[in-house]
């Protein structure tokens, strides 16, 4: 004759019997997941050297000539006089004016 131990628990026990079970199914079912999913981005890691098919015909290095930052400050005097000029603005102003 087979005993259960089951049957023998209250119900809240039961219940967090069953909780747990299907908590670490879940966690079980998550990991393989994650595993799984996260195989390629593995296997992609191991390239180090990548060819650019772009320079292949070239022999010495190809580099662009270096650049000023004048357009950076130009771009940001234009921002701060944008910035700037929205203090001025008259608030009471309406659109009949």
């Amino acid at each position: 004759m087979m005993s259960n131990t089951a049957s023998k628990l209250p119900a809240s026990r039961r219940k967090n019997r069953k909780r747990s079970w299907l908590r670490a199914r879940a966690l079980t079912a998550y990991c393989g997941l994650a595993l799984v999913l996260g195989s390629p981005g593995l296997a992609r890691a191991d390239d180090d050297e990548q060819i650019d098919a772009r320079l292949g015909g070239y022999t010495q290095g190809v580099k662009l000539e270096k650049s000023g930052v004048v357009l950076t400050w130009m771009l940001f005097g234009l921002l701060s006089v944008i910035g700037v000029s929205v203090l001025f603005k008259n608030a009471n102003r309406s659109h009949l004016d």
